[in-house]
């Protein structure tokens, strides 16, 4: 399996190349995400995501967001 590393914050943006900016992720889905996402940042993907693939619900992020905490607090 191939991977390669992710900046979470794109270098263009002002994103470091180590620490937690940097995951390894597999090679197609990396390719994917960039494809789709392009360089944008977490919070302007998930505006993106809110505005032009949920009809502008922001519900079903937090939704997403509550389940997540409880989860990671057990």
């Amino acid at each position: 399996m191939s991977t390669q590393r992710h900046h979470i914050l794109p270098r263009s943006r002002g994103g470091r190349s180590k620490g937690q900016n940097i995951v390894k992720v597999r090679k197609t889905p990396h390719e994917k995400y960039h494809s789709l996402f392009g360089n944008m940042r977490p919070d302007e993907i998930l505006e993106y995501l809110v505005k032009d693939f949920w009809g502008g619900q922001w519900f079903w992020l937090n939704q997403a967001m509550a389940k997540h905490c409880q989860e990671s607090r057990r």
